[in-house]
């Protein structure tokens, strides 16, 4: 059976690489993907102390999760963004 420490340990493992992205990469995606990274390891903690909490079946840490899945939206459009900068957007023939 999965114990609390697991899943933190697992969720801290997932924000230091993240983190380290963050840190050392100078490509924008990469920068990126570790944002990412760190915000599935709090997404992790929400729902771990969710779990093991006194009412698991409260439901209020499965409502927390949505924070960490509403920010790829704005990441996707920054990503075409610097897609059609880096490689330009043609000209439409008149």
């Amino acid at each position: 059976m999965n114990s609390l420490q697991n899943y933190l340990l697992l969720s801290s493992l997932l924000f230091s690489i993240g983190l380290a992205g963050v840190l050392i990469r100078r490509n924008a995606i990469l920068v990126l993907i570790g944002i990412e990274l760190m915000l599935n390891a709090a997404n992790i903690n929400f729902i771990a102390f969710w779990r093991f909490g006194p009412d698991p079946s409260a439901l209020t840490g499965s409502y927390s999760h949505f924070f960490p899945s509403a920010s790829p939206r704005p990441k996707q459009q920054s990503g075409w963004l610097l897609f059609s900068l880096r490689i330009g957007i043609p000209e439409l023939p008149t």
